[in-house]
């Protein structure tokens, strides 16, 4: 049997998705959403539940807590560099030295802020005592080839 490994084979099979993350309620406001809900007993059994559940979500919508921000992987620096770069490859009068330039200062900025996020995510996770091992493999999972930035739209 001929067994074929290619990347997008590996990709597949490899990924793991993003974690599920559990909401996080305020209790004190919880009890102050539902206390305030307009709670009302319908004749119909369906409606009745399904004016049960809607009340429990805005509830519920109303006590959650936001999540923790995550650190961003590339710092201001990089992402200026990242913009010039492009705009110096849109301009049709920029010499070959100019992009040359652009590149080269991009390309370590770039290395500089993801080591820095690296760096970042491990003494956090030795701060937090979660696992090293995960984080490095979360890490790794992370790693991939930034050709330009996304449109922010």
């Amino acid at each position: 049997a001929k067994i074929s490994l290619n990347k997008k084979n590996f990709r597949r099979d490899t990924h793991r998705p993003a974690p599920f993350r559990t909401p996080n309620f305020n209790p004190e406001d919880l009890e102050s959403a539902i206390e305030a809900y307009n709670w009302e007993i319908l004749s119909d059994p369906t409606e009745d539940y399904e004016h049960l559940v809607r009340g429990l979500l805005k509830c519920a919508d109303a006590s959650r807590l936001s999540q923790p921000t995550t650190i961003p992987r590339l710092n201001d620096h990089a992402t200026k560099l990242l913009e010039r770069r492009k705009a110096v490859k849109l301009y049709p009068n920029a010499t070959h030295l100019e992009k040359v330039i652009a590149n080269k200062a991009c390309r370590t900025a770039v290395k500089e802020s993801l080591r820095a996020y690296r760096r970042t995510m491990l003494l956090e996770a030795v701060k937090t005592k979660s696992s090293i091992k995960r984080c490095k493999k979360n890490l790794n999972d992370q790693r991939n080839v930034m050709a330009a930035l996304k449109d922010k739209e």
